[in-house]
């Protein structure tokens, strides 16, 4: 109170007002450069000369405070503690954090997950030259030893549905699975060679283990009954087929090992067809003029687009006279190039 004054209640009473306005301070901003317009005589540039300072308006008039280093003040729409510096208003959270053994962002952490973050994006950018930094950005994880786990998992309503990285080996991998339980390898990288494998890329490769014979003017099938590889289960040796078990390019080839039956003059023709009746455009050949029996040889290899489920038979005719498809050296075999 000031001495000698009359009615010291007043000078009382504004004390209280403004501890009551400066204590546990609540703010709407800390950003705001100039009144709010639904304030009545509150016009643009009221707050000229007041930068960083506290604005109250009481009595209909604005009143400002200046603040010392170290106060605070809580913003309840952005759910935020801010601090004055001395120079200006910023975030309370410290700068520096060292040694901390559990963080969890709108999540517990736990021992076991030290740090978990429950979040709709997370953002690493690099520091900018501006800042003194490099601009890059590198993401680092090391393991101890190459048979430890080293990678990223991704999960779908808490069941693991792919792996990303090095898991029990140095290879590095890149699986998928249904159930968590069971991956496939949709890629993997042998680390000392570099060499990079499609373990579940369909493919397949079939041969013949007897002489099939073909009658003269006759497209038929052939018979394709012993398989060296068949990954997805694609190639059906009881039909002669492959069946595309996804959409995709396949490289689509077939051999065929002329062997004689009663004539030398047979003229051996090929050719690959999709869905039972549409010859495969790039796909047809025929072996004529002087040939031997057991070496002569029709070679077919072509690119076609295969929708989901579309199969791809080979087929063969002779001309003139009847002949075979010999056994062990003929193949029928494709793979998905795209």
């Amino acid at each position: 109170m000031v001495p000698s004054q009359a009615q010291k209640h007043v000078t009382h009473n504004e004390a209280l007002q403004i501890l009551d306005a400066l204590v546990q301070l609540i703010a709407i901003s800390f950003s705001k450069s100039a009144p709010p317009p639904g304030v009545q005589e509150a016009a643009t540039g009221v707050w000229a000369g007041h930068d960083y300072d506290i604005a109250i308006y009481r009595s209909h008039t604005w009143h400002f405070y200046t603040p010392r280093a170290g106060w605070c003040a809580y913003i309840p729409t952005e759910n935020m503690q801010i601090v004055y510096t001395g120079k200006n208003w910023t975030g309370a959270g410290p700068t520096i954090l060292q040694n901390l053994t559990l963080l969890g962002v709108n999540a517990e952490a736990t021992a076991a997950v030290p740090l978990q973050v429950r979040a709709n994006m997370a953002l690493w950018s690099a520091k900018l030259k501006s800042d003194d930094g490099t601009c890059n950005m590198v993401h680092v994880l090391e393991r101890e030893g190459a048979t430890s786990d080293l990678g990223s998992l991704f999960k779908a309503d808490g069941i693991c549905t792919a792996l990303l990285g090095q898991f029990g080996s140095d290879r590095f991998r890149v699986s998928v699975s249904l159930d968590g339980k069971a991956f496939l390898d949709d890629l993997s990288v042998n680390t000392s060679t570099g060499i990079v494998n499609f373990a579940a890329l369909p493919r397949f490769k079939s041969t013949i283990n007897y002489d099939q014979h073909i009658t003269v003017d006759s497209w038929t099938r052939v018979a394709m009954n012993t398989g060296d590889y068949n990954a997805q289960n694609a190639f059906d040796s009881s039909e002669n087929v492959f069946t595309a078990p996804v959409a995709g390019t396949y490289m689509i080839g077939a051999n065929y090992v002329y062997k004689r039956n009663s004539g030398d003059d047979a003229k051996l023709q090929g050719r690959l067809v999709k869905n039972a009746n549409s010859k495969v455009s790039g796909s047809f050949g025929e072996l004529g003029g002087s040939h031997h029996c057991e070496a002569s040889c029709l070679c077919l290899h072509t690119m076609v687009p295969l929708a989901k489920n579309d199969t791809i038979e080979y087929q063969a005719r002779f001309r003139q006279t009847d002949g075979y498809i010999m056994a062990k050296k003929s193949a029928f075999w494709g793979c998905k190039t795209g």
